[in-house]
C-alpha cells in the first residue's frame, strides 16, 4: 500500500467499476455509468500514488469523492475519508513532486536558483551564424574574430 487511503481507493474502484458496467447496460444511464467508470479508473490510478502526491490532486479525489457519494449512496460516503487518512500523516502540497519532474539529490539539497531564461534566435540570426562558422571553417576569420562576431549577435 502506497498511501493511507489505497484500501479505500481500491473499494471505490471496485465499486465504481461495477456501478459503472450496471449503468451502461442499462443504456438511459449510459453517460452516467461512463462518468463512473472514469471515476473508478480515477481512484484505481490513485491506488499507485503516495500520500505527498494524493495531496497534490487532492481537488479531482475530492470531486470523485462527492458524485460517488451521490451515484453510490450510501456506500460513496467512505471515498470522503481517502484525503483527510493521507492529510493524518502531515504531509502538505507543497511537500508533493511536480508531475514528470524528478530532482536529483544534489538539486534538492542546493539552494533554488533564479529560473533560467533562453532567448529565442531569429532565422536571419541563424543564418547570421551559420555563415560564420563556415568562414571560421574555411579559414577566413580567426577563433577571436568569430567569438566577437558570435557575441556581438547574441549578445
Amino acid at each position: 500500500m502506497k498511501n493511507n487511503g489505497s484500501v479505500i481507493e481500491i473499494i471505490m474502484a471496485t465499486l465504481g467499476y461495477i456501478e459503472g458496467v450496471i449503468l451502461c447496460l442499462s443504456l438511459v444511464f449510459l453517460p452516467l455509468g461512463i462518468y463512473v467508470i472514469a471515476g473508478a479508473n480515477y481512484f484505481m490510478m490513485c491506488t499507485k500514488l503516495n500520500d505527498n502526491e494524493i495531496m497534490a490532486v487532492a481537488g479531482h479525489i475530492k470531486a470523485y469523492s462527492i458524485f460517488f457519494s451521490i451515484v453510490l449512496f450510501p456506500i460513496g460516503l467512505l471515498s470522503l475519508a481517502i484525503v483527510p487518512l493521507c492529510r493524518s500523516n502531515k504531509v502538505s502540497v507543497e511537500d508533493a513532486p511536480m508531475e514528470g519532474f524528478v530532482q536529483t539529490e544534489e538539486q534538492k539539497s542546493s539552494e533554488p536558483t533564479e529560473p533560467q531564461f533562453q532567448r529565442v534566435v531569429s532565422e536571419e540570426e541563424l543564418e547570421k551564424f551559420e555563415q560564420l562558422k563556415k568562414y571560421r571553417e574555411q579559414g577566413l576569420i580567426t577563433e577571436e574574430e568569430f567569438s566577437r562576431a558570435k557575441e556581438e549577435l547574441f549578445g
